[in-house]
């Protein structure tokens, strides 16, 4: 059922809840008594923590306030009088008032913390009791620590945003402490439980590790608070540790044990600490595995894409055509990738240099077909989202393992580009294999990019055409793709030949004025924009060829330069410009 195990002693909360509310407790608490919003206390309890984007306010109306209510009076009722969690399970007035008045979060039509008002978000202001507009703005120590994935940073000032994220790990990473060894004699069982349970990122002993743990406990000892025994016996070292490549971690009487995973179970964030990189930049590593396969991994914010992710990549794949028997791209990040990196495309589009941005462009399409076309095998195992640029990458490796999570599509149209990764191009061969019918096919692909449909699991994207059956596969259990990679990778090997492909006749200018005139008739409709028009016309200029007749062959070199045409043209107007504008901003699409 892809569902992780963790085994744990018959104690109040097990391992999940009980750090787990604990943790959300003492940021809600902390939040109201520094008068914190709860944008700003979402921003610090949050991404910057590796912990989800919901953060305390948002996880609140997740759940249910009522429900949340409940939980926290069952943990009350069977955890010891002496425990910590009781020094945050006090009900709060303010919510006491909004349970009343039915205020309960997403559940219910009147919102909770926040409530979305036709399409803007609003949120509650708990000194009048009254929605107001939500603020955008965050902490610039959040923007950075989320940015660098430095825990430190966010601990570093002594505004109240540090000193709110500072209250909320030295309560919570000490409680974990303290559950060692009477809930499990194990640390991993507790950081597993909050990776698996809860989708942090980092458990929290992976947390006092990033900050030091003799840093940690000396603050800890400044403020006169309690140290627990097991950071005591952790002092001058570190929870977990490599020694004869493998990963150790720590036990309560201060010896170590090597850290062994179920058969068929690899994770790459614990694998790749006992591994060098072979090559690395800020955006992407890339490391040889055992059994000789190479992994290239993605770790920007967001694992969004750039020049120097494109050139890690092609540089990894070059070193595997020569020593390797294939290559895996695959990281443990929450999401595989989403897509390129606006900040660098908006970068191009203030200085005007279209030169550079279609060197970008053509150099992102060359490594991709260099991908499909490699002499080995080429797998990617993604989990999460898989969009735009993202996706453009998976959908020219020769096989995909997909996390049953995964979420795939080509989403450029969203802020006014067409996908220039040879996504459009990729798309329009494979409905061409599968309707056999070019004018068929360029109708598909032209209302799937030009909506920017998305599948929110492999079973959704194989009608898509983003799923190849008998081909791609995909894997309940996250802990698990690594391992199903390698092993596809080592089946393709063996006798492994790059894979053929011809031109495509093309569907010509007739049909291209028929996607034009479609385009008019919705907006005239109101179901378009403008500009959806003038991106939709560039998207039917590729998949149709755009001025040609009909039947005249274009091959996937020639197609890749439609899609920088058009990339390109969308991209020098002021339409699009906005469109990228606010999706950096605000997180959602303009509709201009």
């Amino acid at each position: 059922l892809g569902k992780g195990i963790v085994v744990c002693n018959d104690t109040p909360g097990f391992l999940g809840n009980r750090v787990g509310v604990f943790a959300i407790q003492t940021a809600l608490h902390e939040a109201l008594r520094m008068g914190l919003t709860p944008e700003a206390a979402d921003a610090v309890f949050g991404r910057p923590m590796g912990i989800p984007k919901t953060g305390v306010f948002g996880l609140y109306d997740l759940i249910g306030i009522d429900l949340m209510r409940d939980v926290v009076r069952s943990l009350v009722a069977i955890l010891p009088p002496d425990d910590a969690f009781h020094a945050v399970a006090a009900e709060l007035p303010v919510m006491q008032r909004m349970i009343r008045e039915g205020h309960l979060g997403n559940k219910g039509s009147r919102g909770g913390f926040y409530r979305t008002d036709g399409t803007e978000r609003r949120t509650l202001d708990l000194e009048r009791f009254a929605y107001r507009d939500y603020d955008h703005r965050k902490p610039g120590a959040a923007v950075e620590a989320e940015r660098s994935g430095d825990l430190r940073v966010l601990l570093a000032g002594e505004d109240v945003h540090a000193r709110y994220a500072w209250e909320i790990l030295a309560r919570t990473l000490s409680y974990a402490a303290a559950l060692v060894p009477e809930v499990n004699e194990s640390l991993v069982a507790i950081d597993d439980a909050m990776k698996l349970g809860y989708n942090w990122l980092h458990g929290p002993f992976e947390m006092i590790d990033a900050i030091g743990v003799d840093a940690f406990v000396a603050r800890l000892e400044r403020e006169q608070r309690e140290v627990p025994a097991f950071l005591r016996v952790a002092a001058g070292k570190s929870f977990y540790r490599v020694r004869d490549a493998k990963l150790q971690f720590l036990l309560a009487d201060g010896s170590y044990r090597d850290l062994r995973r179920t058969p068929g179970v690899t994770r790459f964030s614990e694998l790749r600490r006992t591994l060098s990189p072979q090559a690395e930049n800020a955006a992407a590593s890339y490391f040889v595995l055992p059994g000789e396969v190479g992994l290239v991994e993605f770790h920007s914010k967001a694992n969004t894409l750039d020049g120097e992710s494109m050139q890690l990549l092609a540089g990894a794949l070059r070193h595997a055509e020569s020593n390797l028997a294939g290559l895996i791209v695959h990281n443990d990040a929450q999401h595989f990738s989403c897509g390129v990196n606006l900040e660098s495309v908006l970068a191009f589009i203030t200085a005007r240099d279209w030169e550079g941005l279609n060197r970008f462009l053509d150099h992102f399409q060359r490594t991709c077909l260099a991908l499909r076309y490699a002499p080995v095998p080429v797998v990617a195992a993604p989990s999460g989202l898989s969009l735009g640029g993202g996706f453009e990458v998976v959908l020219h490796t020769d096989k995909v393992v997909f996390h049953a999570n995964s979420v795939t599509g080509l989403v450029e149209s969203l802020v006014g580009v067409v996908p220039g990764g040879g996504g459009v191009k990729e798309m329009l061969y494979r409905w061409h294999a599968h309707h056999g019918d070019i004018v068929k096919a360029a109708w598909e692909t032209f209302r799937n990019v030009g909506y920017g449909l998305t599948a929110r699991s492999p079973l959704e994207a194989a009608p898509l055409m983003m799923f190849r059956e008998g081909t791609d596969e995909y894997v309940m259990n996250r802990d698990r793709l690594l391992d199903s990679a390698v092993s596809s990778v080592t089946a393709l090997a063996r006798g492994y030949a790059p894979p053929q492909r011809g031109a495509l006749a093309m569907a010509g200018r007739e049909v291209c004025a028929e996607m034009t005139a479609w385009l008019e008739t919705a907006a005239g409709k109101g179901q378009l924009t403008r500009h959806d028009v003038t991106t939709g016309e560039q998207i039917a200029m590729i998949v149709t060829g755009g001025d040609v007749d009909a039947g005249t062959e274009l091959g996937e070199t020639d197609l890749c330069a439609l899609e920088r045409r058009a990339f390109l043209a969308l991209a020098k107007t002021p339409e699009t410009r906005a469109r990228i504008e606010h999706m950096l901003a605000f997180g959602t699409p303009l509709r201009n």
